[in-house]
């Protein structure tokens, strides 16, 4: 796994981890390399590990290893994993919507001057011109966020939309729709969107 994880962006110039779960978790491309990394190396150490207790124990005590130990191990892992992701994802902030940290579409420091310029009709304007919805409500939620670290970053804002292009796709792929058509705005110093997007007659 390690040599399958290691071969992937230096071979192949694909990180296999964001090939696998870029449509469930959107991260920035640094997060995924080091994400890569960092299971490479468990992934490593775990074989040498294993090997280490194989021929220096006894067959019952490699056993349980294999049972017990390598199993704990790989929860302590993936817990440690999940709280280095926690601070590149924006938690929820209404229900049954995502709302996700705009790594991705951030603007650099000299850009985010910008930031307020960013309007609520803006976002309105390009979402009928990209997805022609037949329902739209964009709503500035900035102020609920004052004194937030993101808020320096840039604006909050809620969509609720409905609209035929999301017909058939499920949540994320709908959520990318939104995403890359407000890819001008996010580089101008959009910092969290949360997106309810629905497809014509859905509760």
């Amino acid at each position: 796994m390690a040599l399958a994880l290691w071969s992937g962006p230096v071979l192949f110039g694909r990180n296999l981890l964001q090939k696998m779960m870029g449509d469930q978790v959107r991260l920035p491309d640094p997060v995924w390399a080091r994400l890569n990394v960092a299971w490479i190396a468990f992934f490593f150490s775990m074989g040498v590990l294993n090997r280490y207790v194989a021929w220096r124990y006894s067959t019952d005590t490699w056993v349980n290893f294999k049972l017990f130990g390598s199993m704990g191990l790989m929860i302590l892992f993936m817990v440690a994993q999940g709280f280095y992701l926690s601070r590149h994802l924006e938690p929820d902030e209404a229900e049954s919507n995502l709302s996700t940290p705009l790594s991705a579409y951030t603007a650099p420091p000299a850009a985010q001057a910008l930031s307020m310029s960013v309007s609520a009709s803006d976002i309105e304007s390009t979402l009928r011109a990209a997805l022609s919805p037949t329902e739209l409500t964009v709503r500035d939620d900035s102020h609920l966020h004052a004194g937030h670290a993101g808020a320096r970053e840039g604006r909050h804002y809620s969509v609720r939309l409905v609209s035929e292009c999301f017909a058939g796709l499920g949540r994320v792929a709908r959520h990318r729709l939104v995403y890359d058509s407000l890819k001008p705005q996010m580089q101008a110093g959009i910092h969290a969107l949360v997106i309810d997007a629905r497809a014509p007659g859905e509760a």
